[in-house]
């Protein structure tokens, strides 16, 4: 999403309210990766991606560059999906470059609001499918189409001020839905142009669904699953492995979760007939996410969707050697940032 300056060697990491992930790599190739860490969060230091303790992060991430040993290594992040807004924009035709952020500057807050202040924005062109550009008679009338991704600055900032704080040197702040089809287009071995791809991710307390088609984000939506979020716990089993376990009510847990595997069919049906008027629809559905029980949640989707269903899930290489699990899919997808797909 945003690029400061280039560098060879990466510090990935992905931070929800509860944990922290950490791949390190270099450049986009992940065979090349030679650390990989998870450490949960204290509860409370960051809420729906907001730092809401900077002095208790800032101690944290100091231990983790101190035991890992990465200070002064240049670091890729997602900013928190809670803070992401998504907007398809348009735009005059004529504008490259520069010009079109100096147009969505006076744009924001104009004729198109957010909701928060002083945002920090991008703007992905969208190709045309075909070569007429959408005119009116007037040239001036011409326009093209755009996704608009924006976060607050305020919150962008206490991050990146956290980790350069801590000797680490940010390069790159990401969004996280691109990641991830980044890298299940880069693992695919039968990817299909025209498919429309919904990416449904599932995690301890939130979902964030995405649909993609022809390499471009269409829809983006992030909620939090209605459960108590504290109720999670990291346990060690006897051959010393972590793994979570819920300890609040497993029937509102589950509730939940079927609640936003149906809500799909509402989100597939607004997709097909609101924003493309019949003419496209969800095509393959690909899951992923750090929730323990994903493989029961994929056998129930499959008898609820008559469509393909992809369980997606990290690897250290192409040839899907050295399994990492579903849980480090985003940040395999930020190893790959820049490795020529989305």
């Amino acid at each position: 999403m945003l690029t400061f300056k280039k560098s060879k060697r990466y510090i990935n990491i992905v931070l929800d309210d509860y944990v922290l992930r950490i791949i390190e790599n270099s450049g986009q190739d992940i065979s090349s990766i030679r650390l990989v860490k998870e450490f949960m969060l204290p509860a409370g230091m960051i809420e729906h991606g907001k730092i809401k303790d900077e002095l208790a992060f800032y101690d944290f991430m100091k231990n983790i560059v101190k035991e890992l040993k990465i200070k002064n290594r240049p670091v890729r992040f997602y900013v928190p999906n809670a803070l992401v807004i998504m907007r398809q924009v348009d735009l005059p035709a004529h504008l490259e470059g520069d010009a079109i952020k100096e147009h969505m500057m006076l744009e924001i807050g104009a004729s198109l609001h957010l909701p928060f202040d002083n945002p920090v924005f991008d703007v992905h062109i969208l190709p045309r499918e075909d070569e007429a550009l959408a005119t009116n008679t007037n040239n001036s009338q011409e326009t093209k189409q755009g996704i608009l991704f924006a976060v607050p600055e305020a919150e962008l900032l206490k991050y990146t001020e956290i980790f350069v704080d801590v000797s680490l040197k940010p390069m790159v702040a990401d969004v996280e839905a691109l990641g991830i089809y980044r890298y299940f287009y880069y693992m695919s071995d039968s990817f299909n142009e025209d498919a429309v791809y919904l990416i449904f991710k599932l995690n301890l307390t939130s979902t964030n669904i995405s649909i993609f088609h022809r390499h471009q984000v269409e829809f983006l939506r992030f909620q939090h699953l209605d459960i108590d979020p504290t109720a999670w716990t990291m346990e060690e089993t006897e051959d010393k492995k972590q793994h979570w376990v819920y300890q609040g009510d497993e029937a509102q847990l589950i509730g939940s979760i079927e609640d936003q595997i149906r809500e799909l069919s509402r989100l597939m049906n607004f997709y097909r007939y609101s924003m493309n008027q019949g003419e496209k629809q969800v095509s393959h559905i690909v899951l992923t996410g750090d929730y323990p029980q994903i493989k029961e949640v994929m056998e129930n989707m499959q008898t609820v969707y008559d469509l393909p269903i992809t369980l997606l899930s990290g690897y250290l290489s192409k040839e899907k050697t050295d399994k990492l699990g579903t849980a480090y899919v985003p940040t395999l997808g930020l190893a790959l940032k820049g490795a020529g797909a989305s």
